[in-house]
């Protein structure tokens, strides 16, 4: 090197320049608190990164998205630091996808890896189908011998697993049943009661409890009490 008055160095300087175009790897992404599938009240989806490395110039950061959509196009702006090993998120019922690129030190961007479905459910059964009927009533509206308990629930979010059907007389004594079968976008339950078989057979009047429950475990009790036009056993 010489500089304005003509003076020379001498000697020799060395320095090197890393060409990095290799892409980053990206981590094993997986859910700690969810199962991709399974219903869960938990509205807090925590994500484990494992694994990710770049041979060159490191990693840098990451890209994230949680959405309700299977894919994502990475948008290559920097969310979480190289050293981020976690990541959570507090979200609303539904069905929700996680996705993540990783971004090196020379700016390299990996393609988005993908995780999910985690469905959240918070929400009870609907009962406003409910409401049961009974068959065969007579024509005084009393109910003899064998008799069909059945009706409809729905879930917003996930599918109904069971409806616990139960009748009780004064004395605490009573029969129940539960099992569901799926008819659409209802569930249908059905309970058949031999009415001689009730220790009030005879003559009285019957309480009904039904319990519905969904596959992330919501529950919605509907209580009948004196359910005169329906229960009363001839």
């Amino acid at each position: 090197f010489t500089d304005s008055a003509g003076n020379k160095s001498v000697g020799v300087i060395k320095d090197s320049i890393i060409l990095d175009e290799t892409l980053p790897i990206d981590p094993t992404v997986s859910s700690t608190s969810h199962t991709v599938s399974e219903p869960s009240q938990d509205t807090t989806i925590d994500i484990s990164l494992d694994g990710a490395s770049d041979a060159l110039s490191g990693v840098d950061g990451y890209a994230y998205e949680f959405n309700n959509d299977s894919s994502w196009a990475c948008d290559e702006v920097t969310d979480l630091a190289g050293d981020t090993t976690s990541v959570s998120e507090t979200l609303s019922d539904g069905e929700w996808y996680f996705h993540l690129c990783t971004v090196d030190g020379a700016d390299n961007w990996t393609s988005t890896v993908h995780d999910g479905p985690f469905i959240i459910d918070t929400g009870s059964p609907d009962t406003s189908s409910l409401y049961p009927t009974i068959d065969p009533i007579n024509s005084d509206d009393y109910i003899t011998g064998s008799v069909i308990v059945s009706g409809y629930v729905s879930d917003n979010e996930t599918s109904v697993d069971s409806v616990d059907f139960t009748i009780t007389d004064d004395d605490g004594s009573d029969a129940s049943c539960s099992g569901v079968q799926s008819e659409g976008d209802l569930t249908l339950w059905s309970c058949p009661i031999d009415t001689t078989t009730l220790p009030d057979s005879s003559g009285g009047t019957y309480d009904m409890t039904i319990v519905a429950t969904d596959s992330a475990g919501n529950s919605t009790t509907e209580y009948y009490s004196d359910w005169n036009n329906y229960f009363d056993i001839d």
